[in-house]
């Protein structure tokens, strides 16, 4: 039996109109078996004996299942127009599920992950570079994103924790500090060099930065509280955690791709917006 549900998702926190153009509306579809003692059960026509032989058959079964593969294809065609982001819904939400993956792990895996998938990242870059040489250190990325504006990144392992126990800065974190220091010094005082010998056309004595290291479950409320003034004390500075990278991916993809979570056994979510369906019906 097919069974069909529709609906729109309210956020938690903040009650939304479903007639807004932001609000996304689904369709569900799932199939179940009846459980019940039989496989099967046909209406047959009322004919005469004259057309029950068996020479037949063979020909009615693939009639049959010629209707039945008809009629899947066209409700799976159907909905698949309801909603042209499923496909790349699946593709993002199993992107962040094999990084989440990896987070158990050392911080080369990672690496190369995220050099495969860099919107993951920088969702607006239009060119990056990975292990691209400063003088005499390597950074891990360089994003050039519109209007020459650049993002430096230093990845280091998930297994990574930023604080001791006592609440002091672990080397680790003063390590990844140390080497975006030594990426932004090179660039301020090789700026023309840079510029002519990286490709780094444009880009600022001071660009902007990103440390990616450890896990959120490790950082405590005055963790966190740390991070903002360590922030706050270095210049266009950015430290997350990969979880704090996944869920910011998650967000960004969800704005335009629609949920990413939703899902059941044996069921698929198709999300649309209500503006759209009307266009598409005007």
């Amino acid at each position: 039996m097919d069974f069909h549900l529709g609906g729109f998702l309210v956020p938690s926190d903040a009650p939304m109109d479903p007639t807004s153009p932001h609000a996304d509306h689904f369709i569900t579809h799932s199939r179940s078996r009846l459980p019940v003692g039989w496989q099967a059960i046909e209406i047959y026509p009322l004919l005469g004996e004259e057309y029950w032989k068996p020479e037949y058959a063979p020909a009615w079964a693939e009639l049959d299942l010629l209707a039945e593969i008809t009629k899947r294809n066209v409700l799976a065609t159907t909905l698949n127009e309801i909603d042209g982001r499923g496909s790349a819904r699946r593709k993002y939400a199993a992107l962040l599920e094999e990084l989440d993956g990896l987070l158990a792990g050392p911080e080369e895996p990672a690496h190369q992950f995220l050099k495969s998938h860099p919107d993951l990242l920088s969702a607006t870059y239009d060119q990056f570079w990975s292990k691209l040489r400063f003088g005499d250190h390597i950074s891990d990325f360089v994003f050039r994103e519109p209007y020459n504006d650049y993002l430096l990144v230093e990845i280091e392992a998930p297994i990574r924790e930023l604080f001791r126990k006592d609440g002091d800065q672990r080397r680790e974190l003063t390590h990844a500090i140390s080497q975006i220091e030594d990426w932004t010094r090179y660039i301020e005082e090789n700026k023309q060099s840079v510029e002519a010998e990286l490709g780094l056309t444009g880009i600022s004595a001071n660009p902007r930065t990103l440390v990616v290291i450890g896990r959120s479950a490790s950082l405590t409320e005055e963790n966190r509280r740390k991070l903002v003034s360590v922030q706050a004390n270095h210049n266009k500075l950015r430290i997350v955690t990969y979880d704090d990278l996944i869920a910011a991916a998650r967000a960004n993809i969800e704005r335009i791709l629609g949920p990413l979570d939703c899902w059941g056994q044996n069921v698929q979510f198709y999300f649309y917006k209500e503006s759209a369906t009307h266009s598409k019906q005007g």
